[in-house]
């Protein structure tokens, strides 16, 4: 069972079940890893935004 990418929408449908379900999951994992890491980032920028904006709030009073 080859699994190597597909080059068009007919090249998927002739795919097996079992391929067809590897690549999926597959897929559905580095999606999930990729907005972990998006959503890690925001977080990250967020909190020292934060922490920045409450050393400034601290200087000025």
């Amino acid at each position: 069972m080859s699994l190597g990418l597909a080059s068009s929408v007919e090249e998927v449908g002739k795919w097996s079940l079992d391929q067809r379900i590897v690549m999926s999951n597959l897929a559905s994992k580095i999606l999930s890893e990729q907005v972990d890491r998006e959503s890690t980032a925001i977080h990250n920028g967020i909190t020292s935004f934060w922490n920045e904006l409450q050393k400034a709030n601290r200087n000025k009073s």
